[in-house]
């Protein structure tokens, strides 16, 4: 499965199970985490895409063969293959719509991978096209400059085969000129919120990890909540919402849980005011418990995800009939969150 960590080594948590032989994982500027594995040791090699969810069962060791209405259900399966790295990118300077693209390495093809992605209710449908040729590729991950690196393996094999094995390519658009990047250290604070704004994924991550160094200033502080509250696109407003959140810690839940109320950014806002576990306990279970009659299900999604997080048992009573929810997705989250949240008795009472 996939878990979780924070840099210092605390919070360490399992994200999701079932999952076989994952080589990496990718996330869209949404926060939405994609990988792909293969099925059962000897029993077939199938590669399967996925959207990652928090809480999810994805099926290994047996659940998918035997119990498929019980897991997760793969956006993708491929056949035979040999799935490694994943990158998520999202940088302006390339045509068409590449440059928001979910990529794949398929080492056992040759191959990288690009999946086109369309939101299906809490999901998504997925595609696959070629992007790049190149021999035994193992890695994939994209500069601040939009420049693409892709490590081979070639001409390695599991015994020695010569001195020459292996190669990083580096891949751009044709013409690309790309902007210098920013000395984001020597920025003032109006610049940093400027540079937060960037179309680059590579950029805003870095810039939200320089306003974290400088802690919550006041300037700091404003400008992240007024651009969230703006008509800037998602992904930066979704770059604003978690930085704050990381800025100020819990004193940061009252203008999520206002932020909440604008359908545009509720999805995001719920996730950020639930994400750290031991800042959890002061948070409204009304508002989760509102959110999930949303007409979004990705809203919804994030309303059961959150109230398992907040982890109060008093919740089992509104989480029980979200097991029936439209959306199969929610429905399995649903059932998993009961049974982290051990309601045994809620559960009963119903049948």
């Amino acid at each position: 499965g996939v878990v979780r960590v924070r840099p210092d080594g605390t919070e360490l948590e399992i994200v999701s199970r079932g999952q076989r032989n994952i080589y990496d994982v990718a996330i869209d500027p949404l926060m939405n985490l994609f990988t792909r594995d293969n099925t059962n040791d000897g029993d077939g090699w199938d590669v399967r895409l996925s959207h990652v969810v928090p809480l999810g069962n994805y099926g290994y060791p047996t659940l998918f063969t035997y119990f498929g209405e019980e897991i997760i259900q793969p956006l993708l399966d491929t056949g035979g293959g040999a799935p490694t790295g994943a990158l998520f990118l999202s940088e302006p300077g390339y045509p068409g719509d590449t440059g928001e693209s979910l990529l794949t390495c398929e080492w056992g093809r040759g191959a990288i991978h690009r999946h086109p992605l369309n939101a299906n209710d809490s999901t998504f449908k997925a595609e696959q096209a070629p992007f790049i040729t190149i021999p035994r590729p193992t890695d994939i991950d994209v500069d601040g400059q939009g420049r693409i690196y892709v490590s081979s393996w070639r001409n390695g094999s599991f015994t020695y085969s010569g001195d020459n094995v292996g190669y990083v390519a580096r891949v751009v658009p044709k013409n690309h000129r790309p902007e210098p990047f920013p000395n984001l250290g020597k920025a003032n604070e109006a610049e940093l919120l400027q540079h937060l704004a960037s179309p680059s994924q590579v950029r805003r991550l870095a810039t939200q990890r320089e306003i974290l160094r400088r802690g919550p200033k006041a300037d700091l502080v404003a400008g992240l909540e007024t651009l969230m509250k703006s008509k800037a696109t998602l992904p930066v407003r979704v770059a604003a919402v978690f930085t704050y959140n990381q800025l100020l810690g819990a004193k940061a839940q009252d203008f999520l849980a206002k932020l909440a109320e604008d359908a545009s950014v509720r999805e995001s806002a719920l996730k950020a005011l639930a994400d750290r576990k031991p800042e959890t306990a002061s948070l409204p279970l009304p508002l989760f418990e509102r959110s999930l009659q949303d007409a979004n299900p990705r809203v919804r999604l994030q309303a059961v995800i959150g109230l398992v997080r907040i982890g109060k048992k008093e919740s089992a009573a509104a989480l029980l009939p979200m097991v029936a929810d439209a959306d199969s997705v929610v429905a399995h989250i649903a059932i998993q969150a009961l049974m982290a949240l051990q309601a045994r008795e809620t559960c009963l009472a119903a049948l």
